[in-house]
């Protein structure tokens, strides 16, 4: 892939020299309603160099002072799901009360991708010390966060908002005191969140042009297309009385991660209660295991009760989510395992993962990287239940 050169161009604001860094003109402010009240803001342009797809159009406080840096943010690599960070410029003001701002960009590999609040949360692991909230979604297909950092015993509140476009990011962090965080967070959600705009249209999604496409022909006989990110190899499954897809993650060999997607005759399920979903998330885990891992034992350990998929509902007349840790009979090491079952028209669907316990920055990369495979696949699911209702 082409590599990004992550400098950028800002048109809008006051821009302050920063070492080797132009000054920029200044141009008028407006103002933007930011709930109930009505907050002075200008709208500024970011051009980012050789990779205009991620030039974009966002409405900030006035009165801030903007400088460009293009400092490396290099706290990440080891994660593996981004390179090439950067900081792209950093706001500020001497008036009291009024948030700081900084803005980065950085190329996603293919092959480790993850999801917006993903990256959210990893962001977060290093620049604050907590995460307040991990459910903020908004336009242009966003997320953010809000987490928390204590500097010099004084509580600062921080909002760090994700854009992907394509194999790169965009990312704006907002922080402001916990003294005026009750007045500035509704104003930073209106103008960050709600105003972002990327300028330029794009041919297509370059993340979603570097996956694979697979299909996997159901019991009914119809087929559901599902896709999977380069680095994931088929992994062959053991006899079973139901169709099954099967993958390990080759780019992250230690974690021993592996995904099966299944598809379960309704001659198999008599019934679709919760009891009956329960032991085919059983029945799928220990083909995955089988397949992926021949001789492994293990005791199973429900970790949290079912829980239900958000926008599942509207395809499915069950579905549910299970999480258990499954302990080695004799010495190894302790594994995660998620399974889920969505009861569609016609099919019976579900997944499940499988994967070693990791720590530190690469282990939480990793695991980003699973929740993005797993999104595929329910997106996947979710679309043939659609298809099903026509």
């Amino acid at each position: 892939m082409r590599r990004l050169a992550l400098a950028a161009l800002l048109t809008g604001l006051p821009l302050a020299a920063a070492p080797g860094a132009p000054a920029l003109a200044q141009t008028a402010s407006g103002t933007a309603a930011a709930g109930k009240d009505v907050v002075d803001a200008t709208e500024l342009t970011i051009e980012v160099q050789d990779e205009r797809s991620l030039d974009f159009r966002i409405l900030v406080p006035s009165d801030l002072t903007w400088v460009r840096t293009q400092a490396e943010e290099n706290r990440f690599d080891e994660s593996g799901t981004v390179r090439d960070m950067r900081q792209l410029f950093v706001a500020e003001s001497d008036k009291p009360g009024l948030p700081t701002l900084a803005v980065y960009a950085a190329e996603i590999p293919p092959e480790r991708a993850a999801l917006e609040i993903g990256y959210g949360m990893l962001f977060a692991s290093v620049w604050a010390n907590r995460v307040d909230s991990v459910d903020r979604l908004f336009d242009e297909g966003g997320a953010g966060i809000m987490a928390s950092r204590e500097v010099n015993g004084q509580t600062k509140r921080m909002m760090i908002n994700v854009w992907r476009r394509g194999l790169a990011i965009v990312v704006v962090r907002a922080e402001i005191d916990d003294a005026h965080a009750a007045v500035w967070i509704p104003r930073l959600e209106e103008m960050l969140q709600k105003s972002m705009v990327f300028v330029n249209e794009t041919l297509g999604d370059a993340l979603e042009a570097s996956m694979e496409r697979h299909e996997m022909t159901l019991p009914s006989g119809k087929v559901m297309p599902f896709l999977m990110p380069p680095g994931w190899k088929p992994v062959k499954p053991v006899k079973a009385g139901f169709a099954a897809a099967m993958f390990e993650d080759s780019t992250y060999p230690e974690g021993e991660r592996a995904v099966g997607v299944f598809a379960v005759p309704t001659s198999v399920m008599q019934e679709t209660s919760p009891e009956a979903v329960d032991q085919a998330v059983v029945d799928t885990s220990d083909l995955l295991l089988r397949s992926f891992k021949p001789g492994l034992k293990y005791q199973r350990e429900r970790v949290e009760m079912p829980y239900t998929a958000p926008g599942f509902q509207d395809v499915a007349a069950l579905n549910a989510f299970f999480e258990e840790r499954l302990m080695p009979d004799g010495e190894g090491p302790e594994r995660d395992a998620l399974g889920f079952f969505a009861a569609l028209p016609g099919s019976i669907l579900g997944l499940s993962t499988t994967s070693v316990q990791q720590t530190g920055m690469r282990g939480m990369g990793a695991r980003m990287h699973e929740h993005f495979v797993r999104e595929q696949l329910m997106t996947a699911m979710h679309a043939y239940g659609k298809s099903q209702q026509r």
